[in-house]
């Protein structure tokens, strides 16, 4: 089941911001600004997926992070019973609430087998050399 995140901006909504790495094409995704600031060492910050719940403050649905250190590739998910061979737990990123809520935006992931890389976007448009895996939780736009 997918999960979604609150229609409207609280206090506790923060962003989910993206970064892509120019050198190892890899994607991260962080909800803090200081995590890796104004990117460097090939990361480039590409804005903004979406808004998410801050975690303590609902401990309902969290996004956990994972790490695997052969590919430095990184993989999101709210169901941490499925997670793919070789990653590690990093850390919980925010949460979700549960839909339905009027307007959400749907987040895809997608899966890249020569790197090992896992990209999110809102669009199902598939990026070259990526396998689309199908909708994994919502954000806001705003």
């Amino acid at each position: 089941m997918l999960v979604g995140f609150s229609f409207s901006l609280k206090a506790q909504d923060i962003p989910m911001y993206e970064y892509y790495n120019t050198k190892t094409h890899l994607h991260f995704y962080t909800t803090s600004a200081t995590e890796l600031g104004s990117g460097g060492n090939g990361w480039v910050q590409n804005g903004i997926l979406g808004y998410v719940e801050a975690y303590p403050a609902n401990q309902v649905n969290p996004i956990y992070r994972y790490y695997q250190s052969t590919s430095g590739a990184h993989y999101y998910t709210i169901t941490p019973n499925a997670v793919p061979d070789g990653f590690v737990y990093e850390s919980i990123i925010g949460c979700a609430a549960a839909p339905p809520i009027a307007v959400l935006t749907e987040v895809y992931e997608f899966f890249n087998s020569s790197n090992g890389d896992y990209y999110y976007s809102t669009s199902t448009t598939v990026p070259s050399g990526y396998k689309l895996n199908g909708g994994k939780f919502y954000v806001t736009n705003d």
